[in-house]
């Protein structure tokens, strides 16, 4: 599978916060795969749209569709990325 890198954010996204998920080590899942994780381990209620490339995965959350300031939410994505179905992929900096 080749990279194709990543695009801008999708069309109709500005009103999301966006969280950029990184590979940390060669040896783990590529992004593609990572993507299904990720979101499959996001609560129930979370929506989100992502854009995804190999070594990169972002995240966008519509502000409306979750409660919480942006500290928290990311807190919440912390909480998440630790799984080890993520191992080896971290949150970027903010």
């Amino acid at each position: 599978m080749t990279d194709d890198g990543l695009t801008e954010a999708p069309p109709d996204t500005a009103e999301h916060l966006w969280f950029t998920v990184v590979r940390t080590t060669g040896h783990a899942a590529p992004g593609q795969t990572t993507a299904i994780r990720l979101i499959g381990l996001l609560p129930p209620d979370w929506e989100c749209v992502s854009v995804v490339g190999n070594d990169e995965i972002k995240l966008g959350i519509p502000r409306a569709s979750v409660p919480g300031s942006p500290g928290e939410l990311r807190e919440r994505l912390e909480q998440v990325v630790m799984d080890s179905a993520l191992a080896g992929w971290s949150i970027g900096p903010p």
